[in-house]
């Protein structure tokens, strides 16, 4: 009996499934059906071959596990799902009948792709003695230059869970396989082109980033990841502004008293805007493209609280984001109406990143024309409009369906245990009122929240805490396990955690919050210390099935510990069960329970 080797891998399987028991009783027999729509990703400008060996296409799994015989037929929807992936993804795709066939297809191609399977497993809950089936498949795929020699290979896993429902094996079974291909086709046509073995197949002088997208436009998503530190005002002493219209690039709009490079500060600055001035110019990343210490810490000593903008006045605002990007810009504020401000702005440093990486595409985020009849409203029919459709975008993807409830009705009778949906980053921020778009969440209200109040963000497929001024927080994956099984002191650590899991355990329960919010930080400076040692980025994968413990300490707000299991997603986000373990909150608190530093 094989079984799942890397359960904390992220599932890619070739297709998207919906598995139909052909056998009630007795013998289990499944059959794959693809059932995944078009990607909307950009075309890669270029042709390939693609060869499906009879192994692929025709592969079946069978095995007998306690005194049951499982027949799992792939084949037919993995050769459908890659054929109409690669479809989506490539300029021209040429079926072949062989990796030495590449050299004679009409047009030429520029390499010949070869899909196969490795492994296939599965895990039933009496297996992992958790509620949830999982499922697992190794692929590999093969890359051959044009006269059949090896290129190139890249090989992946993926993973699908589904929580058990009675004494069925089938759904569950259908659900696990159906979510992880789905998952799958969304990874293979987004990460795809990221592999170097596909970039070396790209136009001399071309990337995906320089591939111009059809109509209608597919914008790429928003960077969801905030900011790690965000200045306050400079003030009006901070130089006049001549620029009065924010769409005017050219030199002449340019701020005349605001250096475009690192110069001494303006003459009329002094005291606390002089240091804030000297800290915005600072270095804020280190060679690891973390955050420094040495810098954060001087943005803590400004005490820099939200800006208030007024007509005339002109703010620095420097924007850090780790692996992203460091931006330094000024802006004008120029007017106030009834829907916002009116500014002007100029980027006065890009600061290089070493591991810059670049946006991926969402092939399941397609924002299509808007109807004609928009453009014949005026502002406040449109605002109407707005929201009348998030009442309904609001119903559709929050309500708890009874059929979801029903999945869930054990776990949620389990004292504590509630039921919540996370929606994937900002791309749902215009269609839902609520805060955040959705994305983040704030166990101590139990509401949805943004930032910069959210002790849990879903962004895509990651989870997000915060290390930033007066937040802390620490995520622990557990792998799959139950959620009542989840201990509620730091006596009950599991057995069987890895050594650095251990660590992350003892820091998660050991954090010493402080109540003096002037400190700008949630917990004393030795364990900000040791979180940035061991947890330096504030995000890990979101795996379905997986259950976590987060410490989150916002400073003189909340400390909550949580735990909280991965239940199902969809392409709009995720439905977590959580239950609270710890929560200390403003109203609750005692002064024994904080420290002050």
């Amino acid at each position: 009996m094989k079984t799942i080797q890397h359960l904390r891998a992220q599932l890619v399987l070739l297709g998207v499934a919906a598995l139909v028991a052909l056998a009630g009783c007795g013998p289990v027999k499944l059959v794959a059906n693809t059932n995944i729509p078009t990607p909307l990703v950009v075309k890669i400008p270029i042709a390939v071959a693609l060869f499906i060996p009879k192994e692929f296409s025709g592969y079946v799994h069978n095995e007998e596990r306690w005194s049951t015989d499982w027949h799992v037929e792939l084949g037919k929807a993995q050769t459908d799902g890659i054929t109409r992936l690669m479809n989506a993804m490539f300029e021209r795709v040429i079926a072949v009948d062989s990796v030495g066939a590449g050299q004679n297809a009409e047009g030429g191609v520029r390499a010949i792709l070869e899909p196969s399977v490795e492994e296939f497993a599965f895990v039933t809950p009496r297996d992992a003695g958790s509620p949830f089936f999982a499922v697992s498949i190794k692929y590999r795929v093969n890359v051959y230059l044009p006269n059949g020699k090896l290129a190139d290979s890249w090989g992946f896993t993926g993973y699908g869970t589904a929580p058990a429902e009675g004494l069925s094996s089938a759904p569950p079974l259908q659900t696990a396989t159906a979510l992880a291909m789905r998952d799958a086709g969304a990874k293979l046509a987004v990460e795809f082109r990221e592999q170097a073995i596909v970039r070396g197949l790209l136009p001399e002088g071309a990337t995906a980033d320089t591939l111009v997208k059809p109509v209608p436009e597919i914008p790429a998503p928003t960077n969801t990841q905030q900011p790690a530190t965000v200045a306050a005002p400079s003030g009006a002493a901070g130089g006049q502004a001549e620029q009065k219209d924010s769409e005017e690039k050219s030199d002449d709009a340019q701020k005349k008293d605001e250096p475009a490079q690192d110069a001494p500060a303006p003459t009329e600055l002094a005291g606390a805007l002089l240091r804030a001035w000297k800290v915005f110019w600072g270095v804020a990343l280190d060679p690891q493209q973390h955050v420094r210490s040495a810098y954060r810490d001087a943005v803590r000593t400004l005490q820099l609280g939200p800006a208030i903008p007024l007509p005339g006045h002109v703010y620095l605002v420097r924007g850090v984001q780790p692996g992203k990007h460091d931006v330094l810009a000024a802006f004008e504020a120029i007017a106030e109406d009834v829907h916002g401000w009116t500014i002007a702005w100029r980027v006065l440093r890009v600061a290089p990143i070493e591991n810059d990486a670049r946006p991926r595409e969402d092939p399941y985020w397609w924002v299509p024309p808007a109807p004609e009849w928009h453009a014949e409203l005026g502002v406040e029919p449109l605002l109407e409009v707005l929201e009348a459709t998030r009442t309904i975008a609001e119903s559709a993807l929050f309500r708890e369906s009874d059929e979801l409830q029903s999945r869930f009705s054990s776990s949620l009778a389990q004292p504590g245990t509630k039921l919540t949906r996370l929606l994937a980053g900002d791309r749902y921020a215009a269609a839902v009122a609520k805060h955040g778009g959705g994305a983040g969440y704030d166990f101590a209200k139990e509401a949805h929240a943004g930032p910069p109040n959210f002790d849990l963000r879903l962004e895509g497929t990651t989870y997000a805490t915060r290390l930033e001024k007066e937040a802390c927080g620490v995520l622990l994956d557990f792998g799959l396990r139950s959620l009542a099984s989840v201990g509620a002191t730091r006596e009950d650590m599991p057995d069987d955690l890895s050594p650095a899991n251990r660590e992350v355990w003892d820091i998660l329960w050991t954090l010493k919050p402080v109540t003096n919010r002037a400190l700008g930080r949630a917990v004393v400076k030795a364990d900000e210390t040791r979180v940035e040692q061991f947890l330096p980025d504030r995000s890990m994968p979101a795996h379905v099935g997986h259950t976590y413990l987060l410490r989150s300490i916002v400073a003189g707000q909340h400390d909550v510990i949580v735990a909280f299991t991965v239940a199902e997603r969809d392409e709009h986000g995720d439905w977590i069960l959580w239950r609270m373990i710890r929560n200390n909150s403003r109203a609750t608190l005692k002064p024994s329970d904080w420290r002050t530093q």
